[in-house]
C-alpha cells in the first residue's frame, strides 16, 4: 500500500466515522424531541454539532478531491461512474490497491464479500473469523444504494436484475433455512404468502414437521438486496479490468463466463457512461 492510499483511507474511515456519529445523535435528539424529553438547549446543541460535523466532512471531503487527483483509476474512469462520488472511489482505490496483487475479479468479489458460499451471500458465524474485508464490504452496500439512487449505467444493471427477480419463480428451500422467505404453499394454518420470521418460526417448524423441502418466494427486500448485488458484483469486475489494462497488467475472462457460460459484459467506456441519463 502506498502513502497516497494509506491516506485515503484514513480520510475515508474518518469521514464515515463522522458521519454516523452525526446521524446517530440527530436521531436520538429527534426521538426526544417526538417524546417532549428534549428542551430546547438540546436542540441547539444538536445543531449547532451537527453544522460542525457537517463542516468537517466537507473539509475531508476537499482533501480526498485533492488526492484522488493524482490517481490514474480515479480519473480515468471511477470519476465518470454515476454514483461513484469521491469517498467511495477513494475508499474502494484504499482498500484495493495494489491491483496487480488481484489476478483475477472472483478474488475481488470474495474480498468484498460479494462472493457466494452454497448458493448464498456469506454471512458471519460466530467464533469464525470472515473471509472478507469489513470495510470493503461496508463500501460494497453503499455503492449499491448509491447506484440506486443516483440512475446511470448501473442503475440500469439493477433495473434489469430486480426484474429478473420480480419474476422469479416459487423455490425450495429446506425447512430448516426457511426463516426470512414467504411461504408460496399453504401449511398446517401457516397461509400462502405469510412471512416466516423470528417470531413465527417454531410454529412454521412444527407445521413443517415431517417435510424436506418447503415452497417459497423472496420478500422485496431480498429482491431489492439481491439485484444491488447483481449491479455491484459487475462493478467490481469492471472496475478490476480496467485498473488492471491501465497498468498494464494482463486480465482474464471471470470464472462465471468461462466455465457457467455467464454472458460477458465488458466493461462501458466514459462516453458510454455520459451516455446513460443521470437519474432512473
Amino acid at each position: 500500500m502506498t502513502e497516497t492510499t494509506e491516506e485515503l483511507k484514513l480520510m475515508v474511515s474518518t469521514y464515515y466515522a463522522f458521519q454516523k456519529e452525526r446521524i446517530q445523535t440527530g436521531n436520538r435528539i429527534k426521538a426526544l424531541e417526538r417524546t417532549g424529553v428534549a428542551k430546547s438547549r438540546a436542540v441547539d446543541l444538536h445543531e449547532h454539532l451537527d453544522e460542525e460535523l457537517k463542516r468537517i466532512e466537507k473539509w475531508i471531503v476537499d482533501k480526498v478531491e485533492d488526492q484522488l487527483e493524482g490517481v490514474d483509476i480515479y480519473n480515468a474512469w471511477l470519476r465518470h461512474v454515476p454514483g461513484v462520488g469521491p469517498m467511495l472511489a477513494a475508499g474502494l482505490i484504499s482498500v484495493i490497491d495494489p491491483i496487480s496483487e488481484v489476478e483475477k475479479p472472483s478474488s475481488l468479489w470474495k474480498y468484498s464479500g460479494q462472493d457466494v458460499v452454497d448458493g448464498k451471500a456469506p454471512k458471519r458465524v460466530r467464533g469464525q473469523k470472515v473471509t472478507w474485508n469489513p470495510f470493503a464490504r461496508t463500501l460494497c452496500w453503499k455503492l449499491g444504494d448509491s447506484f440506486v439512487k443516483a440512475g446511470g449505467y448501473y442503475r440500469k444493471v439493477y433495473d434489469r436484475a430486480r426484474v429478473r427477480e420480480d419474476n422469479r419463480a416459487p423455490f425450495k428451500v429446506p425447512v430448516e433455512d426457511a426463516q426470512g422467505y414467504l411461504l408460496a404453499e399453504k401449511i398446517g394454518n401457516i397461509k400462502k404468502g405469510e412471512l416466516i420470521g423470528k417470531e413465527n418460526f417454531s410454529k412454521f417448524k412444527k407445521q413443517a414437521k415431517g417435510m424436506d423441502d418447503v415452497l417459497v418466494t423472496l420478500t422485496d427486500l431480498h429482491k431489492f438486496n439481491r439485484a444491488k448485488r447483481k449491479a455491484v458484483k459487475l462493478f467490481i469486475a469492471h472496475l478490476w479490468a480496467i485498473w488492471r489494462d491501465l497498468d498494464g497488467l494482463p486480465t482474464r475472462v471471470p470464472y462465471v463466463v468461462e466455465k457457467l457460460g455467464h454472458k460477458l459484459i465488458p466493461p462501458p467506456t466514459v462516453e458510454q457512461l455520459k451516455k446513460v441519463p443521470e437519474k432512473p
